[in-house]
């Protein structure tokens, strides 16, 4: 019983020095601004049926910048 309660003593202890992610690090300035030098695909919805469910589904469908269908 005493080497069990010392473990558990130990691990808890143990887990507060043990971190997944710290939580001080601050995003880089303008992470969050569109940078016009990329350039961007587009976003389309599209309609198409299901004949698992048995009715028209939606889906977003995102192509890269300068694609064209064939």
């Amino acid at each position: 019983m005493n080497k069990s309660v010392i473990l558990a003593l130990g691990l808890v202890l143990s887990g507060m020095f043990v971190s997944a992610q710290t939580l001080d690090q601050q995003a880089p300035q303008g992470f969050d601004v569109e940078n016009a030098a990329v350039s961007h695909g587009k976003i389309d919805t599209i309609q198409y049926p299901s004949k698992t469910v048995g009715t028209t589904r939606k889906a977003l469908v995102y192509t890269p910048p300068g694609f064209k269908k064939k």
